[in-house]
């Protein structure tokens, strides 16, 4: 099962017309688009494999670390596809890392969706990005200054 999943990590995800066409939405109701990376629980700590591992029908190894690089593949796909476009991006996996770091587990243990903290701290990372970027033109390099603290 996980070496299918493994050959498919290094492909580009099937996206295609939707970047442009969302670039060029934005473009005739001069509207500027942002693409806010949100990562999958197991992309920022290791706390929800044993769950994970407990509910899949598949049979998973004992341990897997899926907060490695090659995990982090996707992010840095869709950052340079919005690049070329010209979209601007925000990659949120380090701040809500940090958060679980700091024992704020912001997803439920048996299910893929945030908890209340979860949504709080994107919406916190959010604004804060907001305010530090109020024309939308100073976005250096898609990540928020203060890893989510």
């Amino acid at each position: 099962a996980f070496s299918k999943e493994l050959k498919a990590l290094p492909s580009e995800p099937e996206l295609g017309e939707f970047l442009p066409f969302i670039k060029y939405f934005g473009d005739k109701f001069g509207t500027q688009v942002v693409i806010v990376y949100l990562p999958s629980r197991n992309q920022i700590t290791r706390h929800y494999y044993p769950y994970e591992r407990e509910l899949c029908t598949e049979d998973l190894p004992d341990s897997l670390d899926l907060t490695t690089n090659a995990y982090q593949i996707r992010q840095l796909i869709l950052l340079k596809q919005c690049s070329e476009l010209g979209i601007k991006f925000l990659d949120l996996t380090m701040p809500l890392r940090s958060k679980e770091e700091e024992g704020v587990h912001l997803y439920w243990n048996y299910d893929e969706h945030m908890r209340s903290v979860g949504y709080r701290t994107v919406a916190g990372l959010l604004w804060k990005w907001m305010q530090q970027n109020p024309d939308w033109d100073n976005l250096d390099s898609g990540h928020i200054k203060d890893k989510g603290k």
